[in-house]
């Protein structure tokens, strides 16, 4: 990978303003164990962090955020306005069928009423003796029998009779036929209903399902970055230190693979250590570092490999000029006690002045 293109992402991760494909380079970049400017890295953070003491705070004008309320306002009262003007359409539109349904019926049973027959019919006469005719005609028809009570009408009346058993005989069948029709169109509705709802819950299970998928992977998209920024937490942290070296411990024998990078921060007293390939040490043995000096051996720290920490933080380191250091070594020891090293070095790295 290039200088400038490696030197460009570390100044975005610096920053915090690293892109998508960038960061999945950087990341790439950083797990070959390529060396990183640190020193760079640290400067450019703390350039970061100044920024904010720099930049002038920008207020808007009072006038021009009293303008923007106004016209906010303005907007609300026009959509609420907009809203009733919506909904009295509606009333009235509701009203308008209601009103027009009730004077269909009105007219319907009017024009039924006219269509029955007279339930008698008179006859208008300028004689008093054709009144009596008809009127003894009348008393003639009505004739009772004692024993069934039967009743014997008239002609005209019987013919009224008639004539209303045919239209309502008419009717039967128009509502026979139109309840048929109207059945037919509900089932047919309800059976289109049926399937358009049924294809709207498959579509919205895919949907549903899509969704889940989407959010199983970009919860595992998270996860992931999340351990990377745990694993680089330590690391991050660290290169915010002004002062930092850098030693690189290898090992003499050639079938060993294991390696080591430590980060040295003498006027703070700390160190970072980052491990590769290194086994864990038999039972009752740890690993310890140790600086040595032009006429003495201290100590650093000890520790136990684990495969999920990738950096070790030391604290407590000795203040010591390191000009007069000259060594840094890596040894297996049978126990965390003592000042001496008795162990068998594995890794040793010297400082760069």
């Amino acid at each position: 990978m290039a200088d400038q293109q490696v030197h460009e992402m570390i100044s975005a991760f610096a920053s915090g303003c690293i892109d998508k494909e960038n960061y999945r380079n950087f990341k790439e970049y950083l797990k070959t164990g390529a060396d990183l400017p640190l020193k760079e890295m640290g400067e450019i953070q703390n350039i970061v962090s100044l920024i904010p003491i720099i930049l002038d705070q920008e207020v808007p004008d009072p006038e021009l955020k009293g303008r923007v309320a106004k016209q906010l306002k303005n907007y609300q009262d026009e959509i609420k306005a907009k809203i009733r003007d919506k909904k009295k359409l509606t009333t009235e539109d509701d009203v308008t069928a209601k009103s027009k349904t009730k004077t269909k019926r009105k007219t319907f049973e009017r024009d039924e009423h006219k269509m029955e027959a007279p339930e008698s019919f008179s006859f208008n006469s300028g004689t008093s003796e054709k009144k009596k005719a008809d009127q003894k005609k009348k008393d003639d028809n009505y004739k009772y029998d004692i024993v069934g009570q039967t009743k014997e009408f008239d002609e005209p009346f019987l013919i009224n009779q008639k004539f209303n058993k045919s239209v309502e005989a008419d009717k039967k069948p128009f509502i026979t036929i139109g309840s048929i029709v109207v059945s037919i169109i509900l089932v047919i509705l309800l059976v289109i209903s049926f399937f358009h709802f049924t294809s709207e819950i498959s579509e919205l299970k895919g949907e549903s399902l899509n969704l889940k998928a989407d959010l199983v992977q970009f919860k595992m998209k998270q996860s992931e970055s999340n351990k990377f920024i745990e694993d680089y937490k330590k690391l991050i942290d660290f290169v915010s230190y002004s002062d930092i070296s850098i030693v690189k411990m290898t090992s003499s024998n050639n079938n060993f693979t294991g390696s080591a990078k430590l980060l040295l921060s003498f006027e703070n007293g700390e160190a970072l250590l980052e491990l590769s390939d290194i086994p864990v040490p038999q039972q009752d043995s740890v690993y310890k570092l140790w600086m040595i000096g032009q006429n003495a051996s201290y100590s650093i720290g000890s520790f136990i490999p684990n495969e999920n920490e990738r950096f070790l933080k030391i604290a407590g380191m000795p203040f010591i000029d390191k000009a007069n250091i000259s060594l840094f070594r890596l040894t297996v020891e049978a126990g965390t006690n003592g000042d001496s090293s008795d162990g068998r070095m594995i890794l040793y790295g010297t400082l760069k002045k």
